[in-house]
């Protein structure tokens, strides 16, 4: 038997220790750096950092790099190595998909999607927040402007790197290749285990601004998980989807702090082409 860890609610506790330590382990390194370079007085998510320091930007740029691995990536990897006993890469989802045309469909999927997207995230700014709400989304604002700042074809390749391949492959590890699978056996319902994963998966982003659009797209992932079997599409997913936005916002960067202004139209046809695809 590969099982080793045999319970969900066991796997579950195994999983929250691994990424709770990940949290504790970035927090410290974060801290640790940043006192290193001088910058003693910040946190890595300090609401009184200066986003036109240079140096330090592209000091938290490596520390945002690096979270893909440490707070998700390794507590996937060492989750498998706990529960099972063989075949790690297959129980993480490294297999390939049912049909050859699901990959390309998992992108053409996503993207398709954005225009719905942006309209959940209009939906959602309704929402009137507290204030430590509204400075933690202000904050998170003014990072990616910092971040996504123009420096030419290679910054903007350097941000792809950052923002889209690293958290698409360490965040649909950690949500869809192990979380979601736990979640499944708890409910012990497909749906209910990729509704609750798309849940986790909006809220450990910690911008309620984009609550709705995330979880959305949570969704979606996890239903082009369980569809072709295969963590590949979601990794192509994801990237096509966040690779869009940067390249987008690095050139047009009004769309960082407000997505464009979509008809409810477009909004229901492109929900609908998803669905379609999917």
């Amino acid at each position: 038997d590969e099982l080793k860890v045999q319970a969900p609610w066991s796997k579950l506790a195994v999983f929250l220790s691994l990424m709770g330590g990940g949290l504790v382990g970035y927090s410290l390194l974060g801290a640790s750096v940043l006192k290193a370079f001088g910058y003693a007085s910040l946190s890595v998510k300090s609401s009184s950092i200066n986003w036109n320091d240079h140096s330090l930007v592209q000091l938290l740029k490596i520390l945002q790099a690096l979270s893909s691995g440490i707070v998700f990536l390794l507590p996937a990897a060492t989750y498998v190595r706990i529960v099972y006993s063989g075949h790690y890469a297959r129980h993480l989802g490294f297999v390939k998909a049912g049909r050859n045309t699901m990959y390309i469909l998992a992108a053409i999927a996503m993207i398709s999607a954005l225009p719905f997207v942006y309209w959940l995230g209009e939906l959602n700014r309704l929402v009137p927040l507290p204030d430590y709400a509204t400075s933690i989304e202000e904050s998170a604002s003014r990072q990616l402007e910092a971040f996504l700042k123009y420096t030419g074809l290679p910054g903007v390749l350097v941000n792809v790197f950052i923002i889209a391949v690293l958290p698409a492959i360490g965040e649909e590890l950690c949500f869809r290749g192990v979380l979601q699978k736990i979640m499944m056996e708890l409910t012990r319902n497909v749906w209910g285990g990729i509704l609750l994963t798309g849940f986790i998966f909006s809220v450990m982003h910690f911008q309620f601004e984009g609550f709705l659009p995330r979880f959305f797209l949570g969704v979606v992932l996890g239903m082009l998980y369980w569809y072709s079997g295969s963590i590949w599409t979601s990794f192509l997913a994801h990237f096509s989807v966040n690779a869009i936005q940067v390249v987008v916002a690095s050139y047009q960067p009004e769309f960082i702090s407000g997505d464009p202004t979509i008809p409810p139209l477009l909004a229901v046809s492109s929900g609908c082409a998803a669905g379609v695809v999917l």
